[in-house]
């Protein structure tokens, strides 16, 4: 099961049950927008998570690979992002230097 669906599911109950919902991930950028997405999309959920300090899950493993990481402003907050898709960017040719292997299909 994927984390979109995890998430998913989590969204769902979270809103039959009339739960306070609170989305998390200690994972990679693509994985914390997209729980963001999911928190954004449930009316009652109130609170996302995020690994401190900040980027030691996307943008410290993996430098200048994350075009528009997520950002926690002066005040605690994340928003929501403002480009198309999850909202980031990828610098392909930092991704390539860190890459182990490529598989054509």
């Amino acid at each position: 099961m994927s984390a979109a669906t995890r998430q998913n599911g989590i969204a769902v109950i979270s809103t039959d049950e009339r739960i306070d919902g609170v989305v998390s991930t200690l994972a990679g950028a693509a994985e914390q927008l997209a729980s963001l997405h999911v928190l954004l999309a449930v009316a009652n959920a109130d609170c996302y998570e995020l690994a401190v300090p900040q980027g030691c899950f996307d943008t410290a493993p993996y430098p200048g690979v994350y075009l528009d990481p997520m950002d926690i402003d002066s005040d605690g907050f994340v928003h929501a992002p403002k480009k198309p898709g999850l909202g980031f960017g990828i610098d392909f040719v930092e991704a390539k230097k860190i890459t182990d292997q490529t598989v054509v299909v």
